[in-house]
């Protein structure tokens, strides 16, 4: 998910930028920065995630809907103290087939497996996987 980044500053709060450069670009001021852990675990996690996500949903709905998808609970990647500088980062989502890991501390050139994404088709009650 390459159009939205975490913009860290030195002092703060941080930004998330979603739908980054396009017309409707829009940023959200948190505090991202904590450890990396299981999100149900991690400290200063709900607020983050949610304004990673745009959603009011709790850190048990989140990560419920990650473990659906992937069948392991997620995972938070981010910086743990404040840069000397500003610093931005995309927000990369990716699973392995022991974690499904929310990444906000990457390179916009590195690159990782993808989740998959579970639907039903219209009429079909068997699950599609892509």
């Amino acid at each position: 998910m390459t159009l939205t980044r975490i913009r860290y500053n030195p002092k703060g709060d941080d930004i998330v930028i979603h739908n980054y450069k396009q017309q409707n670009q829009y940023e959200i001021p948190v505090n991202f920065l904590g450890p990396n852990e299981v999100i149900l675990s991690a400290d200063n996690a709900q607020k983050p995630m949610q304004t990673l996500l745009d959603t009011k949903q709790s850190l048990q709905e989140i990560n419920d809907a990650y473990k659906w998808l992937t069948g392991v609970n997620a995972y938070i990647l981010r910086l743990s103290s404040r840069p000397k500088k500003q610093d931005e980062k995309i927000a990369r989502f990716y699973a392995y087939s022991n974690e499904a890991i929310f990444d906000c501390g990457r390179n916009p050139l590195d690159s990782n497996p993808a989740l998959g994404v579970k639907f039903y088709p219209k009429g079909r009650t068997k699950l599609k996987i892509y």
